[in-house]
């Protein structure tokens, strides 16, 4: 977007990306990848999440129920075609790891580990 309005493009566009569509699973690898974690993303069904007390974009970013996936397939075509790029989401996630590391922000810790343990506990794991 910046570079969109440095040349002086004019317009409405979505510009939601990434380029192409991410799924959950893919977003959580390249988090645990990005950081150094260990370990691997876990699906654990909504039910039991919320059973568990954890609730959706609140404790686990971008999680949607189905109903309310179309919030995330706005059409950026024309925003592409404009020249709109996208920074790479393992540099986003670095980064914004560090800051985070260094913050005292509220938000630091998005999913309590009591949550975790006891949706961990629903499913067996």
């Amino acid at each position: 977007m910046i570079a969109l309005a440095e040349r002086g493009t004019t317009g409405t566009y979505n510009a939601t990306g990434p380029e192409r569509p991410l799924r959950l699973l893919g977003l959580a690898q390249t988090c645990i990848d990005a950081t150094g974690g260990g370990g691997a993303p876990l699906v654990v069904p909504s039910a039991e999440l919320q059973a568990a007390g954890v609730i959706p974009w609140q404790h686990i970013p971008f999680w949607l129920q189905p109903g309310e996936y179309g919030i995330m397939e706005a059409n950026i075509d024309r925003a592409l075609a404009a020249g709109l790029t996208f920074r790479p989401l393992a540099e986003t996630v670095r980064d914004t790891y560090a800051w985070l590391q260094a913050s005292d922000h509220e938000r630091k810790i998005v999913l309590p580990p009591e949550l975790e343990r006891a949706a961990l506990e629903r499913v067996g794991n």
